[in-house]
């Protein structure tokens, strides 16, 4: 599926949003991008927003007997002409003569006005972004990441597990002397450096050997997409005041492998020894969040560090 006109976002730019995220899975990204640009603009009632999409407008308004105008689509770049019940308006070329004259968002009248009427106004003129604003841009990523993430959860099994309070509760006591404002800047330092290590931690629980002599207390990695789904799920959240992070995974069969249990069917079996296997645990996420746990007042302390130098 190749890109749209009105995509919000590149393929590339979305990925950067979903760690180890390979090229197996880019049809399903670019279609996700292209709908769900599609439903947000839709939602924000503009069609279209890029320049280059809209091109040259000609459109018609009621008169609303007033000196200002708001058309339709904004920025406005550039007006061509204007008319008011088939009357040409000239465009007013100094700062006290008649005429139009317009800003990025509206249309305004010197010695006119737009006299009230039914599709009595007529105007020429181009608008749009030169491309997708930064932070419509930001927040669409990050929509479509959470959206591409839980694609799966619809009926799917969920395993979650985050860091506990009192994890929580040692950072907002290290930082209790500190101005709000370097709390908040403190938390958002600390986010990548929480990120980096569990990015560390998640794959020692994933090394174990299926070959002879190998460690049968950890998992081990044949496909890599327990593992990537576990690294891809990494979630911080943070008010300024207080943090969020937690690990998971949308396989199915991620919780037996995290609590253990008993697999396949229930019986009744054919033969009168057949019972269902066993797998017993493997953790592997109770125990990064753990590491995690552990790191953290070090890293909590690199924060503080990272923000009293920018200071």
């Amino acid at each position: 599926m190749a890109a749209a006109p009105d995509d919000l976002c590149t393929v590339a730019e979305l990925k950067s949003w979903l760690p180890n995220q390979g090229n197996n899975d880019d049809v399903t990204l670019q279609s996700l991008i292209s709908n769900a640009s599609l439903q947000i603009l839709q939602y924000i009632d503009r069609p279209h927003i890029l320049s280059s999409v809209l091109g040259a407008l000609t459109e018609n308004y009621d008169g609303n007997d007033s000196d200002r105008l708001l058309p339709r689509n904004f920025p406005i770049i550039s007006v061509s002409s204007v008319s008011i019940d088939g009357v040409v308006i000239p465009a007013a070329t100094t700062p006290t003569t008649a005429g139009y004259l317009w800003d990025g968002r509206r249309i305004l009248l010197r010695g006119f006005r737009f006299c009230r009427g039914v599709q009595n106004i007529q105007l020429s003129y181009a608008a749009g972004y030169p491309s997708v604003p930064i932070d419509l841009k930001q927040a669409a990523i990050e929509a479509f990441a959470l959206t591409y993430r839980q694609r799966v959860r619809i009926g799917g099994a969920v395993i979650s597990v985050k860091i506990d309070d009192s994890a929580v509760q040692q950072l907002q006591q290290r930082l209790a002397g500190l101005a709000p404002r370097v709390v908040a800047q403190v938390y958002k330092a600390l986010q990548p450096l929480i990120y980096q290590s569990l990015q560390t931690a998640v794959p020692k629980y994933f090394a174990g050997s299926a070959g002879k002599g190998g460690s049968s207390d950890l998992l081990t990695s044949r496909s890599g997409n327990l593992l990537n789904s576990v690294l891809q799920s990494i979630e911080l959240k943070t008010d300024g005041q207080s943090l969020t992070v937690s690990i998971g995974s949308d396989l199915p069969y991620a919780r037996i492998h995290e609590y253990g249990g008993y697999t396949g069917r229930k019986g009744p079996f054919k033969k009168k020894e057949g019972r269902r296997p066993y797998i017993r645990p493997r953790p592997y996420l109770r125990p990064a969040i753990n590491d995690l746990q552990q790191a953290l007042p070090d890293l909590l302390e690199q924060a503080i560090q990272q923000v009293q130098v920018s200071e």
